[in-house]
């Protein structure tokens, strides 16, 4: 659903400079479909929005959104018959970074959001690796995925002494490793960047066993940085 509306609702993105409510879109998405779900980070109309046309003002449940992130990733395959390259581009880097209201992040560290519902989120994100960007017409979007999501253990805005941000990273840990673990050199060189960011406590013993089972693998030097940290 589509309407002009004021932006003083739940969830809703605010701005430092509010627009007026002509100037507004307003998603209410908080009983969504799953098809509305995919139209919302996916259509041309959506894109263009993100792009810097009009502000947009979003209504979500941040459980549902959970639950849809995951039937996504799980299942993503059907997206290529029904978006373009470009679509699929723009959606994922969204999907991945700060601009959208109910991103992928936002839901992941939200701990009003049961535990199991965000563990199965990022969970998911090996499907997503295995069945769709393992696929070589989106290298961007697969490599960098995790700047967005892990780059906050990185930064210090996210610690292992905070015990739901130690869970999420153990989770996410254990998710890139299933990752790193695909035969897809653009997969494998994801999971490096993305453990690089995560700066989990077992990140050196993980890469090094990976070294040593790929001997031939081009990027040692990258995956030794991707150890210390010293990556973009």
């Amino acid at each position: 659903m589509m309407l002009n509306h004021d932006p003083k609702t739940t969830n809703a993105l605010v701005f430092n400079h509010l627009p007026t409510p002509e100037q507004m879109t307003y998603y209410d998405l908080r009983n969504a479909t799953f098809d509305q779900f995919v139209q919302y980070v996916f259509d041309d109309a959506h894109a263009d929005l993100k792009e810097g046309g009009d502000y947009a003002s979003v209504d979500f449940d941040s459980s549902e959104f959970a639950k849809l992130y995951t039937k996504l990733f799980s299942h993503p395959t059907f997206l290529l018959d029904r978006f373009n390259l470009k679509q699929l581009e723009s959606g994922f880097w969204e999907i991945q970074s700060c601009n959208l209201p109910g991103n992928a992040s936002e839901i992941i560290f939200d701990s009003q959001v049961p535990f199991e519902l965000r563990q199965l989120c990022i969970e998911s994100m090996y499907s997503l690796y295995e069945k769709l960007f393992a696929i070589p017409s989106l290298p961007k979007v697969c490599d960098m995925w995790w700047d967005g999501i892990a780059y906050g253990y990185c930064c210090g805005n996210y610690s292992r002494e905070n015990q739901d941000q130690r869970q999420i990273q153990d989770v996410m840990f254990s998710t890139l490793c299933r990752i790193l673990a695909l035969s897809s050199e653009a997969c494998q060189y994801a999971a490096l960047h993305g453990l690089g960011h995560l700066r989990h406590p077992d990140t050196k013993k993980v890469i090094e066993e990976f070294l040593k089972a790929h001997k031939s693998f081009e990027g040692k030097d990258y995956a030794r940085a991707c150890i210390a940290g010293n990556i973009m």
